[in-house]
């Protein structure tokens, strides 16, 4: 992408702002950027390196709108050093190995994700089924995916969380951000001297992607608890059949 017309610009423009506000609230915002970015013409590895490196400002502009809801007590400590582990390693092995397995396999955690947060979601009292040494361990695993490919990343998180006990999806959300911020810029730095990153459409894609992370969080967080959740459910289940239909239906790119 040498040049940007303005017909693309525009696009980009619409779907970076759309990608930063679906991660602001739930995760799977590279869904929109990814297949646009190979739509005008960028080969899918570049595209979801161009990717990672466009949508991690727009986690730190969601995190800001998030700022008051940060969770006082959960220690962060352990979740942030795997989230910047799990990122950068994740992008070495996409600069290293083929995509096809994690993308056949995306669609399947996704799932699982949305399952675990549907039915978390129902109980009347918050239940601790992670310990933390397993919500560490989950924490990385989801960082190592979202290095190297990223989509969902954010509804995987979540799951997590609620599995954890985290009783309010605000917080949720809070901590979500500034741990996809993590593993983001961790992979962003990887991924800097691969030549994988198309700078002018991340560009594009990161000024857009700002602004929507930060309204979509302004905006979430004057929702009541209940119909946030209800918003993040629609959003989890709607990224997972689109995933479905983009990997196995006729529809893939």
């Amino acid at each position: 992408m040498e040049s940007l017309a303005p017909g693309s610009l525009l696009a980009l423009s619409v779907g970076g702002f759309a990608a930063g506000a679906v991660n602001a609230v739930a995760g799977g915002g590279s869904f929109l950027t990814l297949p646009l970015l190979v739509f005008f013409g960028v080969p899918p590895q570049a595209a979801n390196a161009t990717s990672t490196a466009a949508l991690w400002p727009a986690s730190l502009s969601a995190a800001w709108g998030y700022r008051y809801h940060w969770p006082q007590t959960v220690d962060t400590r352990p979740l942030l050093l795997t989230s910047l582990a799990g990122g950068a390693l994740g992008a070495w092995v996409l600069v290293h190995t083929p995509a096809p397995f994690f993308v056949k396999l995306l669609p399947f955690l996704l799932l699982v994700a949305a399952l675990v947060f549907t039915f978390s979601s129902r109980r009347p009292q918050p239940k601790t089924v992670f310990t933390h040494g397993l919500w560490w361990l989950a924490q990385l695993l989801i960082a190592v995916y979202g290095g190297y490919f990223g989509g969902g990343m954010g509804l995987l998180m979540l799951a997590t969380m609620a599995m954890a006990g985290m009783p309010d999806i605000h917080p949720m959300n809070a901590l979500k951000s500034v741990l996809a911020v993590a593993i983001n810029a961790a992979a962003f730095i990887a991924l800097l001297g691969s030549g994988l990153i198309e700078v002018k459409a991340a560009l594009v894609l990161s000024l857009a992607a700002i602004g929507g992370g930060f309204v979509a969080a302004r905006f979430a967080t004057r929702l009541p608890p209940r119909a946030a959740r209800t918003l993040v459910l629609t959003l989890a289940w709607s990224v997972t059949a689109a995933f479905f239909a983009k990997t196995y239906g006729p529809w893939g790119f």
